[in-house]
């Protein structure tokens, strides 16, 4: 069911959801998103792909207690894990969508599965050995057989230098 909201209960849900205000946030992130293009087709999306193609796009993540909002500059959503519900946020036509979550898995089947099996302490870390993620619409599976896990291990400060990334070493 989508509602339309005026707009102070859309900025209430806003600032409610980011946490500004007197119910701050517990966590709260801005984050920029971009994807580049390299060649002629980077030049093509720079060239049509609007504001969003060229800056990337920003979105806040606030969490706060078992409410987790994301907005970004014309939608957001809130999922509220005490009401199960899932909010889509339109901040343009100034709408909004609840969805509980059984409405959401209400027609899903399953299509994958993880199983973490053979499981050995190492370093006081239990941890698996053999790692299967089933894709059971495409019937196929990804076998990982973990070996020579070590924790705790220093590296150099310029081990993740770009230079050194670049170089492969």
């Amino acid at each position: 069911m989508t509602r339309r909201m005026g707009r102070t209960g859309l900025i209430a849900a806003a600032c409610l959801a980011a946490g500004s205000g007197r119910a701050s946030a517990d966590i709260k992130v801005d984050d920029r998103t971009a994807v580049k293009f390299e060649g002629v087709l980077g030049g093509v999306v720079s060239l049509f792909g609007g504001k969003a193609a060229k800056e990337g796009v920003t979105s806040t993540v606030a969490v706060k207690g078992d409410r987790r909002a994301r907005l970004g500059e014309t939608t957001g959503e809130i999922v509220d894990l005490a009401e199960e519900k899932v909010y889509d946020l339109d901040l343009k036509a100034r709408t909004y969508k609840a969805t509980t979550f059984a409405e959401f898995y209400k027609d899903s089947k399953m299509a994958k599965t993880l199983r973490w099996s053979d499981w050995q302490e190492i370093q006081g870390i239990w941890t698996p050995h053999f790692i299967e993620m089933k894709d059971l619409m495409r019937g196929s599976a990804t076998r990982i057989r973990v070996s020579n896990v070590q924790y705790n291990l220093t590296f150099p400060d310029d081990w993740f230098s770009l230079r050194n990334l670049r170089r492969g070493s």
